[in-house]
């Protein structure tokens, strides 16, 4: 819901979500960080209007460390430290909070402070970013109790419908206290710097324009060949804040109750129940088997804490949780930046983390490992089977 704006001046508040699923390779990283996290860097540090809120996963920051970006790393902590980026934290390595057991989710956002703290140990972290934006209440009531003090969902979980929010209103969560910021999709759903030079050029200016994406869609899969994040950063009408400087800026509050959705749901899904079907489809096959994989995985390792492969097998399931793995097998056609959610090496990647998780465990029965070990036969059947059949005649 658009205001006027008199002042004919824009707030722009930014969020990036910097990440790299857990298996991602060397090649991948080095992509990205060439065409994407530097060219960010390089308009933050040198541009004196820049600023950004942005989640830099802890599963990225573990492959920066792995493969030697330790300047990279250290340009960032510079860049928090002088205002320019405001750390959000998040799951350590991706899993829908939603769809996992709330041990599983308070031990993935205990591991992501720990490895944040590691390498930005003067960093006091205020904000969190559900991944895929998919609220969960008990999770927001554990986030309020570790000193989080906001949260940032998709728009669609106010009301289930779009353009309904006030910018001009402070929102808090009913259920944990924490003050909720709703990112525009219209102003998420293309490349944002474009997209606020084109309002500057056509209007209506809206007052606030509150965006949030990948950050890899910044110079990786949307190429900035007329440099329009330079030009916005520098326009003097668009003033850049960070989500908690935003904040501090509204009065007037209202209490609401999230809807459970994603950055990537639409209404008619919301409303026909459909809305977490990228990561659990009933009718999903390869779904189906992977959360067969996952809940025993997670049943088996939850059972075994004194195994002597208890670490291993800790660490594979962390990493086969995230919601890449089912992602990837959603076959959803978004229709924008030529993206079709269906990977195989990426699902079977996942099931691979989720296989040695119990291949791990010692002391679990043959009954169990075998049965673990059909489930995961059966998803890379399904898999490769649907991928030859159907996606290789597509090329």
């Amino acid at each position: 819901m658009e205001k006027n704006n008199q002042n004919k001046n824009i707030n722009w508040v930014n969020f990036l979500h910097f990440y790299q699923p857990p298996s991602i390779n060397r090649d991948t990283i080095d992509e990205v960080v060439k065409n994407s996290y530097s060219f960010i860097l390089k308009i933050l540090k040198e541009n004196k209007n820049a600023k950004i809120s942005a989640n830099i996963n802890a599963s990225l920051l573990e492959h920066l460390d792995e493969f030697g970006y330790h300047d990279l790393i250290k340009e960032i902590n510079q860049l928090v430290l002088r205002g320019k980026i405001e750390l959000v934290l998040s799951a350590a390595y991706h899993p829908v909070l939603a769809l996992v057991p709330l041990k599983e989710a308070k031990r993935q956002i205990k591991r992501s402070f720990e490895i944040s703290k590691t390498f930005f140990p003067k960093v006091k972290i205020k904000g969190f970013f559900f991944p895929e934006m998919i609220y969960d209440k008990n999770v927001a009531k554990f986030l309020k109790t570790k000193g989080i003090k906001w949260i940032i969902l998709d728009e669609l979980s106010y009301g289930g419908q779009f353009n309904k929010v006030d910018y001009g209103k402070k929102y808090i969560d009913k259920n944990s206290g924490l003050q909720i910021v709703f990112r525009n999709r219209r102003y998420s759903k293309d490349y944002p710097p474009k997209i606020i030079l084109d309002l500057l050029k056509e209007g209506p200016l809206p007052q606030i324009v509150l965006s949030g994406t990948d950050a890899e869609l910044y110079g990786d899969r949307h190429v900035d060949y007329t440099g329009d994040f330079y030009w916005a950063v520098n326009n003097k009408k668009i003033k850049c804040q960070t989500i908690s400087e935003f904040l501090k800026g509204l009065k007037e509050k209202e209490i609401v109750n999230p809807k459970i959705t994603s950055w990537d749901t639409n209404e008619k899904e919301l409303k026909d129940k459909e809305a977490l079907y990228l990561w659990k489809n009933p009718k999903n096959k390869i779904h189906i088997k992977l959360w067969e994989l996952t809940d025993l995985a997670l049943r088996l390792v939850e059972k075994n804490k004194k195994d002597k492969g208890y670490k291993w097998a800790r660490l594979r399931l962390d990493k086969g949780l995230s919601s890449c793995v089912y992602w990837w097998a959603s076959e959803k056609d978004f229709d924008l930046w030529d993206s079709l959610s269906w990977h195989p090496d990426q699902i079977i990647s996942g099931a691979d983390d989720l296989i040695k998780s119990v291949r791990s465990l010692a002391s679990i029965s043959v009954k169990d490992k075998l049965k673990a070990e059909k489930l995961y036969l059966k998803i890379e059947e399904l898999v490769w089977r649907k991928h030859w059949t159907k996606y290789y005649q597509m090329k």
